[in-house]
């Protein structure tokens, strides 16, 4: 079918290549990330939209907002609807999420370098997440320092005041002293040596003023009242660092990797093969019910140690179970090595 669009010729596509080269080797040579590229304010606009489009297609059940707001970035080729519909419900409704999952499951190379979906989906995030960022650093940071500019005219303020109250204080002993010698020095001023005039020319060397960077978003980073829109969807957004609750956490993973790698090593062996025992049992149900007739078909000797077999199985798996949940508490292995002290 004729889709009207004109192919592109070998001259076209050699000049498109060697523009994406020459792009590509410009942001290289640049003090920049090579996963940073530009956006324009259209791919800017899309990426701020897109938690509406994600919470109003989840509402209604389409996908035709967050495909048209992918296009918009940039992303090719485009994915499917039913693949947007599970990313929106795997991100639950998070943005950042659900840019981070497209690039981790369609758009993602195996390269060092990264390409130009990845840049552009990178980029986004980064947009995305800066106001975020500043905030939560404005709130650790110590405050702004100022400049050594500043710092060298707030002290020439500060010794030019001193000088004018120094001089307010002591203004009639001066101005006495200043009045008898120029009585004394221009008694005659006619016939003194006249000053030769001096040029006054502009300096070639060029002092420009300190270079600020101003964000497009400073007054509202400054603005301790705005409310960000989707501000409510991000996990750190009422995130709190506690030093403590963090070592506990790191204890209990450590104690639990004991566990797991020294005092049940029997039971987690034994519980796997009762697992892929019970698994190849319902997958292949000839082998079950040949299993069944043989338990049939067994005396009573042998029912019961199997009986007793089963029961071992289910006490151990019991105890493996207790010694888990007995050491999610931190207190625990302490209140056994005081027992241990005083058994002793």
């Amino acid at each position: 079918m004729f889709s009207g669009a004109k192919r592109a010729t070998r001259l076209e596509a050699h000049t498109t290549k060697r523009n994406q080269r020459i792009i590509e080797e410009f942001v290289k040579n640049e003090d920049v990330p090579h996963w940073y590229r530009g956006l324009s304010s259209f791919q800017i606009e899309a990426a701020h939209q897109l938690h509406y489009a994600i919470r109003d297609d989840l509402e209604q059940g389409t996908t035709h907002r967050v495909w048209n707001l992918l296009n918009r970035i940039g992303l090719r080729p485009s994915i499917s609807g039913n693949n947007i519909r599970f990313l929106m419900f795997m991100s639950g409704g998070n943005d950042l999420a659900f840019l981070w999952f497209i690039k981790e499951l369609f758009y993602k190379t195996d390269g060092p370098d990264y390409n130009l979906n990845e840049q552009l989906i990178l980029s986004s995030i980064a947009n995305l997440d800066t106001l975020f960022t500043l905030r939560g650093l404005d709130s650790i940071l110590p405050p702004e320092q100022p400049t050594k500019e500043e710092i060298r005219r707030i002290a020439k303020k500060k010794i030019a005041k001193q000088k004018l109250k120094f001089q307010n204080e002591t203004g009639n002993e001066n101005e006495k002293a200043t009045i008898n010698s120029m009585r004394v020095k221009y008694k005659l001023p006619y016939f003194d040596e006249l000053v030769r005039p001096r040029l006054y020319e502009h300096p070639l060397t060029s002092f420009p003023p300190t270079y600020r960077t101003k964000l497009m978003f400073e007054d509202v980073l400054r603005d301790s009242h705005y409310v960000i829109p989707n501000e409510s969807n991000r996990w750190f957004a009422d995130y709190q660092l506690h030093p403590g609750k963090k070592t506990g956490v790191e204890m209990l993973t450590d104690k639990m990797q004991q566990i797991f790698k020294t005092k049940l090593p029997r039971q987690s062996v034994m519980i796997k093969n009762v697992f892929k025992k019970q698994l190849l049992n319902s997958l292949n149900t000839e082998v079950y019910l040949h299993e069944d007739m043989q338990k049939k078909n067994l005396c009573l000797h042998h029912q019961t140690l199997e009986e007793m077999e089963r029961n071992l199985e289910n006490e151990l798996r019991w105890r493996a179970q207790e010694k888990c949940l007995k050491y999610f508490d931190t207190e625990t292995p302490k209140r056994e090595d005081r027992i241990e002290r005083i058994r002793r």
